[in-house]
């Protein structure tokens, strides 16, 4: 058996949905629109931006489609991101375990100090990365894009993990390590 809701609460639901349905379509319809215009040629997108393209030109999908640069450009797209994602994913959690689970002279100011790193605009750095790349005969090449991705990938990965693995009881490490693990099998194995 149910309860009847009140009218406080059914009134807090639908402006709840209200705000969803209005963030909702200030996501969708931009979307929306992009698609369309891609089905138009470019004279319709000065004439008439906002209607619904007459006649319709799907060749400009298909073009991308078959076109052998497209995939060639997402093939490395592919692989820059999920080597991005291995380096970051990888370094920030072991830093962030020996952050978590260490006691150490001056852990706390190197923790800040990547703490200070999202500070950092990656604007500001785009000139003097250049530079660097430049001088490390990395430009042609995806470690240029990998690396300073992941350097910037760092701080906020470090301190969102080094927080998750301060929830972790020390009773589970303390188990593990009674069954034989190392600091490093407590990490691979259980973290």
């Amino acid at each position: 058996m149910t309860r009847p809701v009140s009218a406080p609460v059914r009134a807090r639901r639908t402006l709840l949905h209200l705000i969803s349905i209005v963030i909702g379509s200030l996501i969708v319809v931009p979307v929306g629109f992009g698609v369309l215009g891609g089905f138009k040629d470019n004279g319709q997108l000065s004439t008439n931006p906002l209607g619904w393209p007459d006649p319709w030109h799907p060749e400009n999908y298909t073009g991308i489609l078959t076109d052998s640069v497209f995939w060639r450009q997402l093939a490395n797209s592919t692989i820059i991101a999920l080597a991005t994602v291995a380096v970051v994913v990888a370094a920030s959690a072991m830093a962030a375990f020996v952050f978590a689970r260490f006691a150490f002279r001056g852990r706390e100011l190197l923790f800040t100090l990547f703490a200070i790193g999202l500070m950092f605009p990656f604007a500001v750095a785009i000139l003097p990365l250049f530079i660097l790349l430049r001088s490390m005969d990395l430009l042609d090449n995806p470690l240029g894009v990998i690396l300073p991705q992941a350097a910037f990938g760092l701080p906020t990965t470090i301190i969102i993990l080094r927080q998750f693995f301060r929830t972790i009881p020390a009773e589970v490490e303390e188990a593990a390590t009674l069954d034989g693990c190392t600091p490093f099998g407590f990490f691979w194995r259980v973290l």
